[in-house]
């Protein structure tokens, strides 16, 4: 990774972690980022059920990530797996942002 790609990463992570604020959910057990000038960004959430309320916070969180990139508007996906954030979560190979840990447990 160029030191360039690197610094529209982190700039990236900084988005998702500001649109984040205020919308942490109990159901949000983790959430990654996978960026590519090319092809876009997706923002990876571990929940642990899906509903019309969880996805609606999930929205959220992109639409306000779409907001702070206004600049810089690329493609912005989701994928969303209902489980821990585990290791086999697809989301553990990309840019982790927040994995919430279990009550006597670890991440």
């Amino acid at each position: 990774m160029t030191p360039d790609e690197l610094a529209y990463e982190n700039h990236v992570v900084l988005m998702v972690v500001q649109s984040l604020l205020g919308l942490l959910d109990a159901s949000l057990q983790g959430v990654a980022v996978q960026v590519s000038r090319e092809h876009g960004i997706i923002i990876h959430f571990a929940v642990s059920h899906r509903g019309e309320a969880v996805d609606e916070v999930l929205q959220d969180i992109a639409d306000g990530l779409k907001v702070f990139m206004s600049q810089d508007t690329p493609d912005i996906g989701m994928e969303v797996h209902v489980g821990e954030a585990r290791p086999a979560w697809p989301g553990r190979s990309h840019r982790l942002v927040i994995v919430m840990a279990r009550v006597g447990g670890s991440i």
